[in-house]
């Protein structure tokens, strides 16, 4: 196996962390519930969006992984699912409050630029 390059070496790190930090937001919405919103979420909504928050984490390591053992096939499924991560800020910015906060959309967009970039 030849020795990834710096930047996939900085890609893989950034998907970890974000990894880490998608599963970690999804394990806060499970124990805290609604009490994260500032407008009322039903509790299946926000186990919903933990669920989905973790298994982005999940998925963002995983391929992390993948592309840092040389494994081409993950270098795609790294790719959706870091377009997932940026669909799925969205998504509860507006399930959560009520519309996609801008600053997030724009910081997950650049992290997702980085990370692909």
């Amino acid at each position: 196996m030849a020795k990834p390059s710096w930047q996939i070496v900085m890609a893989v790190v950034l998907m970890i962390l974000v990894g880490l930090a998608r599963g970690l937001g999804g394990i806060f919405l499970f124990v805290n519930g609604s009490n994260v919103s500032e407008r009322p979420v039903s509790a299946l909504t926000t186990q919903a969006l933990g669920a989905g928050l973790l298994f982005i984490g999940i998925l963002l390591i995983t391929a992390a992984i993948g592309i840092f053992r040389g494994n081409t096939r993950w270098v795609c499924t790294g790719t959706l699912v870091i377009i997932l991560f940026v669909l799925d800020g969205v998504l509860n910015g507006w399930l959560l409050y009520g519309h996609p906060r801008l600053i997030g959309t724009i910081g997950n967009g650049l992290v997702a630029a980085l990370m692909i970039g």
